[in-house]
């Protein structure tokens, strides 16, 4: 009982300076890489997050943002990192599912659950511009197809763009 006793404030202080850098987190990325834009940060208690069913085990700080591409262009993102207690010291990038254009909740938290720094991102284009990302059956037309910029997001680009900010996790937290 007194062990219990004793604990309770090392880990209400520690939930508070997890908080606390989580907060800080918008300046730090602008110093890593200019162009990355961070538009929110919040941090995640431990059993508070529902993906489909799924509840985070660990607490995990969640950063939300964008990175410009040509021509008026944004990939969206998230990167999820979680305290150093629980942290595996390795990163994971999941993808969206191929014609997505929609972040993959579920893979980031199965992976944030197994203790990596992950991140996904929106491929560059919103699947509500582009019929969802359904282009079954019959080819529907998708018009991020016909923008070289997008494709080349949506090929290659998207990850490497938002990628830094979950490689550097040491650095941030």
């Amino acid at each position: 009982m007194t062990l219990a006793l004793w604990l309770l404030p090392t880990t209400s202080v520690a939930k508070a300076k997890f908080s606390t850098q989580c907060d800080s987190l918008p300046s730090l990325i602008a110093a890593l890489a200019s162009n990355i834009r961070v538009i929110t940060t919040s941090s995640i208690p431990t059993h508070s997050l529902n993906v489909s069913g799924t509840f985070n085990q660990v607490a995990f700080c969640r950063v939300n943002g964008s990175v410009p591409y040509p021509e008026n262009n944004n990939v969206f993102y998230e990167v999820w990192l979680q305290e150093s207690i629980t942290y595996n010291d390795r990163f994971l990038a999941v993808g969206n599912g191929g014609l997505a254009g929609r972040i993959d909740y579920a893979s980031m938290l199965e992976n944030v659950n197994k203790g990596f720094a992950t991140s996904g991102g929106d491929s560059g284009r919103l699947a509500s511009d582009n019929d969802d990302g359904d282009a079954y059956p019959g080819g529907i037309y998708l018009p991020f197809l016909h923008d070289q910029n997008q494709v080349l997001a949506w090929i290659r680009n998207s990850i490497a763009l938002f990628t830094p900010v979950a490689k550097n996790r040491n650095v941030l937290l």
